[in-house]
């Protein structure tokens, strides 16, 4: 189940919402991601990478991630690859489309290459937010500081 949480800008009212986290649609998701990735649309590397390494695994599990530098955030999925520890792990059911869950990743992968997220505003490196950052995103309008109106669930 994803975790969402609205907040409301101090200075200027906008509502927004961040969602992270996966929900009930993770399987379909999971197979979409692996589809862009077969396109290219992750980039030529991840694309080889994928195509080129026998029971690989993405993560496609969205978080929040924080620019430092200018404080800006972004909702994006992990989508690090990882390869399995012990191929006997490996059901026979198993096809590139079958949906790694994170606890699995963590539990029985490896990391095969660690995706570099970029920040949209300033091309500089960004992290996965902390408890206080992710308290503290500033407004994507205005840039105001936000109070946390609903924190829930999704899916």
């Amino acid at each position: 189940m994803g975790e969402m949480i609205n907040f409301v800008c101090g200075k200027c009212g906008e509502e927004y919402s961040v969602f992270y986290g996966n929900g009930f649609r993770f399987y379909k998701e999971y197979e979409d991601t692996v589809l862009a990735l077969e396109k290219g649309e992750y980039g030529s590397e991840w694309k080889e990478l994928f195509l080129n390494n026998k029971y690989v695994a993405i993560d496609a599990e969205s978080y929040v991630y924080f620019c430092k530098k200018c404080g800006n955030w972004q909702e994006e999925r992990g989508l690090s690859l990882y390869i399995p520890r012990n191929k006997e792990i490996i059901s026979k059911e198993y096809n590139k489309y079958s949906a790694i869950m994170n606890s699995e990743l963590r539990r029985n992968y490896r990391i095969l290459k660690r995706r570099i997220h970029k920040c949209s505003k300033c091309g500089k490196i960004m992290h996965k937010a902390n408890f206080e950052e992710f308290q503290n995103l500033k407004c994507p309008k205005c840039g105001g500081k936000p109070s946390i109106a609903e924190f829930g669930y999704w899916d």
